[in-house]
């Protein structure tokens, strides 16, 4: 006898449908534009919106596929919980967790650490494949590597952007941490809120709209074996970040990894 589904379930499987096709069809392949976001990371390149207030009421999670006019999918991993991992689609069995976990989907994100860590500690989710726009920009320097850039620094600064968007998108984000930092007189209570309020989404949404373009500007200048030295480092990243005693804050999160602080001439395209 089937049990029956959960009202959690049920709210997830028309998201799945507009996600997720048969594992044998191209449609899976949801990156390079795909986002896991803990909003409320205090990383130092996460969101704008930093409290002291735990993040596990916090959790969301942004799906947008690499097409011109896509559209990008919120959820509210507080409000689904399990059932945001588990539930398959209507017309396969492809879960978020099959998907965030797959090596044959690449996910592109951005400073994937505390995200990594959210999921693992919480829903044993062990991220693969997973293409790191942070650590992309890092080996797209010739000099002065040590330190990772925040995602407002690589927007600011990608050549493949106009003047005009990116003045837009550093404005909605500044926006975005007026409503949500108590520092500049907003209210960090906004992310827990039930139902979400638009502002969130749409801040959500901001952050993800950015990658496609970063992806394509970072992967043009960096060669193939200077991918490979990426993606490699981005595989020890998400092993530390799953350790039990990893921390989320700090200045080691202000350093690049080891491996992509050497000289841009011995990753084997010199520009």
């Amino acid at each position: 006898m089937r049990r029956p589904q959960s009202e959690n379930a049920v709210a997830v499987k028309p998201l799945w449908s507009h996600l997720f096709a048969a594992p044998n069809s191209n449609k899976t392949r949801l990156a390079p534009s795909f986002r896991a976001e803990k909003v409320t990371c205090p990383s130092s390149s996460g969101p704008a919106c930093r409290g002291r207030r735990s993040s596990r009421d916090r959790l969301f999670i942004g799906f947008r596929q690499r097409l011109l006019h896509a559209t990008t999918y919120v959820i509210d991993i507080v409000a689904l919980g399990d059932a945001a991992f588990m539930t398959p689609g209507c017309e396969s069995s492809w879960t978020m967790q099959s998907v965030l976990e797959s090596t044959a989907v690449p996910k592109v994100v951005f400073d994937i650490r505390s995200q990594s860590n959210a999921l693992f500690t919480r829903f044993g989710v062990r991220l693969g494949n997973i293409h790191e726009i942070q650590l992309m920009e890092v080996a797209c320097r010739p000099t002065s590597r040590v330190y990772v850039s925040g995602l407002v620094k690589c927007v600011w600064t990608c050549p493949g952007l106009a003047d005009a968007d990116k003045q837009h998108w550093v404005s909605r984000k500044a926006h975005y941490r007026e409503l949500c930092n108590p520092a500049y007189g907003g209210d960090d209570a906004l992310l827990e809120r039930r139902p979400i309020e638009p502002a969130v989404v749409d801040m959500c949404a901001t952050n993800i709209e950015s990658l496609p373009i970063l992806w394509d500007t970072y992967k043009a200048q960096n060669g193939g074996l200077s991918m490979k030295r990426i993606l490699t480092a981005t595989r020890e990243r998400i092993a530390a970040s799953q350790a039990s005693d990893y921390k989320t804050q700090g200045k080691h999160m202000t350093f690049a990894p080891p491996s992509l602080q050497v000289r841009r001439a011995s990753f084997g395209r010199y520009r």
